[in-house]
């Protein structure tokens, strides 16, 4: 037996057995003694040596192996260390093995090494195997696994929808934190169920599918899923099979569907909605009585948008052209409320008044407006009860506030989203109706207002041809008569003076009804009188309209009360004659038989603020209390006098202007079958 290579005298044939065991192997492979020197290596060892070009004497057998590791410790090289450190505790016995992974690139590749050192249990001196094996390939599978791991761990955990694993059973193999959140479940409460435990139904999904396709890769469904609160919710579901070594299994997304239905929903909510505000609207615009129109509107809206009671608070003209709070209601009777009051600008209900917004409260009462008012301090006594509450301004296209659409109902929570935009646009159809039903209101008061003003004007000509018609008569006769006397030698200088008297008189009184008629023209135009001011003694001129009058009436006595200072003015003395003839022919004309017509002249007030007075009161058929307020309106008369005495509706028009360009006033105190009261102040110390 001899000596191998620094073993003990083995025969041949063991050693080159031991040799060509060694050479088999495709990792580097060294023999180590006790000091560490190599004593024998493999052909991949040597093949290593020569494919990187090292200079190993007889490959390195003989060489100390520990005293290369302690040179690489002494360069910095970090693995040699731990290496030289973990072969010192093989060598001493500390451990029977050895492993460690180290990188060992070359230029133009990346490498990984596999150190391995292990005591070999030989006869003799002990013995220690030291391999280095290339697992640059599973090193690089592996990093390609863990970068496909982390890749799909991002998608898998990033991905917004909810994705879960299950098995051919429909049991949970994984779930991502979407399925976590969307579900309400934790990936450890997921994994220990199934399927079919959380879809709403009989049946899962997944054994649906399964069941009905089992040559499908792929397929979509639409489901309910149970969450760990109860909550059913809907999702579409879209499932893929993959095959894998241990068997099938199904990688299902699952997209949460909610907001999508809700979406949905509403879409075709407010489609409806808008469907049936177009309807309301058509119906509304053929509707010109504005009654039966907002009735129309309160009930509909009452209707759509779920309420118990609904009004509708809206301003109105009357035949004068007024406006006026009407209202109408809905799911209540209108007897109910006679004694509740109509709902003020207060601070729940300013909003409406003034349009700045809508309204809507879940609970009235707890709206910090909400019973701030006295004297109810909240709902009246006799309203019926409302929690929930709904108010919507009616606007028109000006942004003047038409009205207000009021809502109720004794439940919380009554009035949707929904609910308000059907009554929001309902207030804007109304609003339009509104407009329209008033446009024509007063289109047809306009007109009404024309035919009379016509028929007054026609009254008014025939008035001015039949009071024209006298001084022209008197002329003409007069001017005959002096031809016939001429003609027959009855020349007299008094009875021509007589003539021409009389002519001039009728000649004047014509004149001056050319002057009203001009006056009134320019008034009707809405043009200022050229008014002649000169010194007028308010008394003197009173005397001569009432003298005017004496005489041409014997049902009636004229009595005149004046104070002996006189009251003059800076006045057109014409017209403030022809405006006292004026209500002095009105008081004769409305006076009974025997009724005496009293006229008061005097001065009241003191300096600047001094102004005459001239009162005309009578005993006759007075004013009725509803034309009071218009009876200084043109063409306008006492529905009491209309058809039973003449007249123009101009006479105290034209003469309330005539004074109230002269910077006075003009009233009227008037009781219907007890007579009437004209006043007249002007101005003393203004010109």
């Amino acid at each position: 037996m001899t000596t191998i290579n620094g073993f003990a005298n083995q025969p041949a044939q063991t050693m080159d057995l031991f040799q060509a065991a060694l050479d088999a192997f495709p990792a580097h492979i060294a023999i180590l003694d006790t000091a560490g020197a190599i004593v024998a290596v493999n052909a991949a060892w040597r093949g290593f040596g020569a494919d990187n070009e090292l200079s190993l004497a007889n490959d390195g057998i003989g060489a100390n192996y520990l005293d290369a590791c302690q040179c690489a410790v002494a360069s910095g090289d970090e693995h040699a260390m731990t290496i030289a450190q973990g072969m010192q505790e093989v060598i001493s016995g500390q451990r029977t093995s050895y492993v460690l992974e180290y990188p060992c690139h070359a230029p133009h590749e990346r490498r990984w090494f596999a150190f391995r050192m292990s005591r070999l249990h030989t006869p003799g001196d002990a013995r220690f195997l030291v391999s280095h094996e290339n697992v640059t390939s599973q090193r690089l599978a592996e990093e390609t696994a863990s970068a496909n791991e982390a890749r799909y761990q991002a998608v898998f955990s990033g991905v917004g929808d909810a994705i879960v694993v299950t098995d051919d059973r429909g049991n949970y193999l994984d779930a991502n934190p979407a399925a976590e959140q969307l579900l309400g479940y934790s990936r450890e409460e997921l994994l220990a169920h199934a399927a079919p435990e959380i879809v709403a139904g009989a049946q899962s999904w997944e054994s649906q599918e399964i069941d009905h396709a089992p040559d499908r890769l792929a397929w979509r469904n639409d489901l309910e899923l149970v969450r760990r609160d109860g909550e059913i919710i809907p999702v579409e579901a879209l499932a893929t099979q993959v095959t894998l070594p241990q068997g099938k299994i199904y990688v299902s997304a699952i997209r949460d569907m909610t907001r999508h239905r809700r979406a949905e929903t509403q879409l075709r909510e407010e489609r409806e909605a808008l469907a049936i505000i177009n309807e309301v609207g058509r119906l509304l615009s053929a509707e010109l009585n504005l009654d039966v129109l907002m009735q129309e509107v309160t009930d509909a809206a009452t209707g759509l948008t779920g309420a118990d009671m609904g009004a509708f608070f809206y301003n109105s003209l009357d035949d004068r052209g007024e406006f006026y709070t009407l209202y109408t209601i809905a799911g209540a009777a209108a007897a109910d409320f006679q004694d509740v009051p109509l709902p003020r600008n207060t601070a729940l209900f300013g909003n409406t008044f003034s349009g700045t917004g809508i309204v809507r409260s879940a609970d009235i009462r707890n709206d910090p407006r909400y019973g701030k008012n006295p004297p109810f301090f909240g709902i009246p006594v006799g309203h019926s009860p409302v929690v929930s509450y709904l108010a919507v301004p009616v606007i028109g296209r000006q942004g003047d506030v038409l009205g207000g659409l009021f809502f109720g109902s004794p439940e919380p929570g009554v009035f949707t989203d929904r609910a308000e935009k059907i009554a929001a646009g309902l207030a804007a159809q109304a609003a339009t109706a509104i407009e329209n039903a008033r446009l024509f209101q007063q289109v047809q008061q306009e007109l009404d207002a024309r035919e009379r003003a016509e028929a007054a004007k026609e009254q008014l000509v025939d008035t001015m041809a039949h009071d024209l018609g006298g001084p022209l008569t008197v002329i003409r006769g007069q001017g005959q008569l002096l031809r016939r006397r001429l003609a027959r030698g009855e020349f007299s200088l008094e009875r021509v003076d007589s003539a021409l008297q009389a002519i001039d008189q009728a000649v004047e009184r014509a004149r001056l009804l050319i002057s009203d008629l001009t006056d009134v023209a320019r008034l009707e135009a809405d043009r200022r009188l050229d008014l002649n001011h000169t010194r007028v003694n308010l008394i003197e001129i009173t005397e001569t309209a009432v003298a005017s009058f004496e005489g041409t009436s014997s049902t009636v006595e004229l009595h005149m009360e004046r104070t002996e200072e006189p009251v003059t003015g800076w006045w057109d003395e014409n017209r403030i004659i022809r405006v006292l003839e004026n209500l002095l022919a009105n008081a004769i004309k409305y006076s009974p038989a025997g009724g005496v017509i009293a006229i008061r002249v005097a001065r009241e007030g003191e300096d600047m603020d001094a102004v005459g007075v001239v009162a005309i009161s009578d005993e006759g058929v007075g004013i009725p209390a509803d034309d009071l307020p218009h009876i200084f309106e043109r063409f306008h008369r006492g529905r009491n006098v209309q058809d039973r005495i003449a007249g123009t509706g101009l006479g105290l028009w034209g003469s309330c202007r005539i004074v109230e360009q002269h910077g006075g006033s003009i009233d009227i105190d008037s009781v219907e079958g007890r007579g009437t009261t004209v006043t007249v102040q002007l101005p003393i110390n203004r010109a």
